[in-house]
């Protein structure tokens, strides 16, 4: 597998029974990394077998030496994930196809993975506590501040006077 792409991983994870286990909580990260994310096959004993997206192959062994994670705790942890409806095991003599249930609430198909980073997009926003602004007012003597008195800084985002008061 090439270690390379993104996953998501929504917020609601807080929300899940195990997220406050640790090690099943590594577990289940480490499982949807390792995850198709589309449709792949591989040829066993002569016969051709799809591993469907949200799915992926392996065994015990070759996950706790991946993942770092004793085969103890992951023997725990699957029991755990498996009786929350959060992932599926079929296996075999030779090795387990593990399939995330609701893959796609994890990992929506609508959005492909990009490279590129965003642009930014951000709104200037006023810092209160650099000036106050006054409206129809004056304080101690002094000219209330208006908005048209301040341009922001492009390179640093801090409002500038422009105009004296």
């Amino acid at each position: 597998m090439d270690n390379q792409g993104w996953i998501k991983i929504h917020r609601k994870i807080i929300d899940t029974s195990f997220f406050k286990k640790p090690m099943v909580l590594a577990f289940f990260l480490y499982c949807v990394i390792k995850a198709n994310h589309q449709d792949n096959k591989f040829i066993w004993n002569s016969e051709e077998i799809t591993i469907k997206r949200g799915s992926f192959v392996s065994g015990l062994k070759v996950m706790s030496k991946e993942s770092g994670i004793s085969i103890q705790s992951i023997r725990t942890a699957l029991v755990i994930l498996k009786s929350t409806q959060t992932l599926t095991i079929k296996s075999t003599t030779k090795f387990s196809v593990i399939t995330i249930c609701r893959y796609d609430d994890y990992q929506s198909p609508t959005s492909p993975p990009t490279n590129k980073q965003q642009t930014s997009n951000k709104q200037a926003t006023t810092n209160n506590n650099k000036y106050r602004m006054y409206k129809n007012e004056k304080r101690e003597g002094k000219p209330f501040l208006k908005p048209e008195n301040f341009v922001v800084d492009e390179k640093t985002g801090v409002y500038k006077l422009v105009k004296p008061l």
